[in-house]
């Protein structure tokens, strides 16, 4: 069997420099250096000062006293900057949406080196547009001129307003990046472009020896950084290659690998002996299934069948492209494997904590002077939460409403002993909203009928409406606005799980498998949408 990629790296390295403590290993994630660490350890005849093993973002953040606050307070800034620029009584809640598109805009075109003032030209300066598009690829420049050639079919009022925007934005770009600077902040983009253009003009000053292990698609300041190490004399790149998908046009994976093959710098760095492994060793076999619980099911039969057989939980890995696909995947491993790791976070907004909120400021939009929508108030008292801190009380108020065929129930018609009703089914307005959802959370999580994983989301959950309160304060003006922000950073925000790195069965996402190789892979979800995943939103 081919030895995996990390464990030929590790080898080498040995080989080459036996104490290696003044070498830094720089991977595209921790996962890998994770496993980078376990092989390096195994080539050892004896002890030595471990090297540097850090993840490409560390690499940057270690070359900067900047720091990158989550998503929340960044989106909030770049709120402030805009309305600097740009005044208006827009409310956060409904800048959200597309300022988060903004900011993912921003951090792309800084990762990727454009010239900020030339992209964001009106429609007057087409012709320069046009001749210093040199930072896209073809197709992108193709599409650039299709939409500036298009444009006129825009009303005369559409088209003012979007040059009104376009003209300003690179003003809010300046903006937002001397706020974040005045608070030594910035976003992961701006911190890598500075700490890049630093190094190339030699203003930082970089010691030691560096080695790139496994990148495949490099950002723009990515590629001039490595490419000035490479220059340096002093950096080493391994390529995780194979003939497979790299002298087959056919083979997407291989695409950046080729572009980089012709590369005046990084080109010298390809090794001359390319390994084809994939096509002698690797054995595919397909399986459809119904639904994704039977999916679930299948793996289940499939991981017990196997480990009777001999197949060794440490050399096998299930992949989920499908993040809603953890919980029932868990629940199927079989009570054979002791040990098992996941790497990947649960998503909030697969929760039942978060069908509950849904619920609650679904049933606060439509409530009225005649009270709250039976639709909504059924679900809650149905909900397994409420369900389980009194299934006598739940039920029974869920009789009599049905009984005396409520379609408006008065708030006082749903008072009861328990203080959860009490504290649901009251009415808020949008300036307690927040107040409101933490004191229902809290009160559930302090239940001694929630147990186990239910804790552990409500304690998320009262943290995070913490954190949305601490950023935002009370910048909202509509229910249905703040659901649907609710529900945009709901998606975003992901349960941490812990387990054994090493050992044991290993349950991925489909980026955290870069530059890992097991004997046994499982891959679900191999369905349009999830593999590859759908495009995130961006302009």
């Amino acid at each position: 069997m081919a030895k995996a990629f990390l464990q030929e790296v590790a080898e080498s390295a040995l080989k080459r420099n036996p104490t290696l403590a003044d070498v830094t290993f720089v991977f595209p994630n921790r996962r890998a250096a994770l496993f980078f660490r376990k092989y390096l350890s195994e080539g050892l005849a004896k002890p030595i000062f471990s090297p540097g093993l850090i993840t490409i973002e560390e690499f940057f953040k270690a070359h900067t006293t900047k720091t990158v606050p989550d998503k929340l307070q960044l989106v909030h800034e770049l709120y402030k900057a805009y309305h600097k620029i740009i005044p208006g009584d827009e409310a956060f809640d409904k800048f959200y949406y597309w300022g988060e598109m903004l900011l993912r805009d921003f951090d792309e075109l800084d990762k990727y080196w454009v010239d900020a003032d030339l992209l964001f030209k009106d429609l007057s300066a087409q012709k320069e547009l046009d001749a210093n598009l040199d930072y896209f690829t073809e197709e992108q420049q193709e599409f650039l001129k299709t939409f500036w050639a298009g444009f006129e079919a825009f009303t005369s009022d559409h088209k003012q307003k979007f040059l009104f925007l376009w003209q300003k934005l690179i003003a809010v770009y300046h903006q937002f990046q001397e706020q974040l600077a005045a608070k030594n902040w910035g976003y992961e983009g701006m911190l890598q472009r500075e700490v890049a253009e630093q190094i190339s003009s030699n203003e930082i000053s970089l010691k030691g020896n560096y080695e790139f292990v496994g990148f495949n698609a490099l950002t723009r300041v990515e590629e001039k950084l490595i490419s000035h190490l490479v220059n340096e004399g002093n950096t080493i790149i391994h390529w995780d290659l194979d003939q497979y998908y790299l002298h087959d046009q056919k083979q997407e994976a291989g695409r950046f690998f080729r572009e980089y093959q012709q590369h005046a710098v990084l080109g010298k760095t390809f090794p001359s002996d390319i390994p084809s492994n994939l096509s002698s060793i690797a054995s595919i076999q397909q399986v459809g299934a119904v639904q994704k619980v039977g999916q679930a099911k299948l793996l289940a039969e499939f991981l017990a069948n196997g480990f009777a057989a001999g197949m060794k939980p440490e050399e096998t890995l299930v992949v989920l492209p499908d993040e809603k696909m953890m919980l029932p995947v868990l629940y199927g491993i079989p009570d054979s494997v002791e040990k098992f790791n996941v790497t990947m976070g649960f998503p909030l907004s697969s929760t039942p904590m978060f069908n509950l909120i849904e619920l609650m400021v679904e049933m606060q939009i439509a409530a009225s002077e005649e009270g709250f929508n039976h639709r909504q108030v059924l679900a809650i008292l149905g909900h397994p939460y409420l369900v389980g801190i009194d299934a006598a009380v739940a039920n029974r108020k869920r009789k009599d409403i049905l009984k005396k065929n409520w379609v408006c129930i008065p708030e006082e018609e749903l008072a009861t002993d328990l203080k959860i009703h009490q504290l649901v089914f009251q009415w808020v307005g949008i300036d307690h909203i927040i107040d409101y959802l933490k004191n229902v959370v809290y009160e559930i999580g302090n239940d001694e009928a929630t147990y186990g994983l239910d804790k552990e989301f409500a304690f998320h959950f009262y943290t995070f409406f913490n954190r949305l309160q601490e950023v935002v304060g009370n910048e909202f003006t509509d229910l249905r606005l703040f659901l649907r922000l609710f529900r945009q950073l709901a998606r975003s925000q992901k349960i941490p799980f812990s387990g054994e790195p090493l050992e044991g069965l290993q349950i991925m996402g489909v980026l955290e498998t870069r530059n890992l190789d097991f004997k046994n892979v499982f891959f679900l979800s191999l369905n349009e949408g999830s593999m590859p995943g759908g495009n995130s939103k961006g302009s």
